[in-house]
């Protein structure tokens, strides 16, 4: 007898770095555009993923690029609101502050789905039959 599952007992159950693994796929083409004014050339590339691969795939941490960028833009529009009056960068330094907050508790929350998720993709299973997950 094979691994079951704990709820229903049933042995249809898969590990989900396999499910993971198989229901994803990376793609990649080119693309060639003829219109009025000339040709264009491009590429592309992408990622596919089944639903259960998607529910399972790891997690995405926050997007600091856009928090960088904007805060950039924040302190010169301080700096040049500054001139006008001494409390106007008061609230594009706010916005900045509250973008590095946000990004900064998203960041813990990412690293504690981070360690749930590498738990469940190394030793983790899925129950076809009731839909149960699972560690053995």
């Amino acid at each position: 007898m094979g691994l079951s599952c704990p709820k229903c007992q049933s042995e249809q159950v898969q590990s989900i770095s396999v499910i993971v693994s198989s229901g994803t796929s990376l793609n990649s083409g080119t693309v060639v555009g003829i219109g009025n004014s000339g040709a264009g050339f491009g590429t592309t590339n992408g990622v596919s993923q089944t639903n259960l691969a998607a529910r399972f795939s790891r997690p995405r941490g926050p997007s600091w690029f856009l928090t960088i960028w904007l805060s950039f833009g924040l302190i010169f529009t301080a700096v040049w609101l500054f001139q006008i009056s001494k409390l106007a960068p008061i609230v594009p330094l706010a916005i900045m502050v509250y973008l590095v907050r946000r990004d900064l508790i998203k960041s813990k929350e990412y690293k504690a789905q981070l360690a749930v998720w590498e738990r469940l993709h190394n030793h983790g299973f899925f129950c076809y039959k009731c839909g149960n997950t699972f560690t053995a």
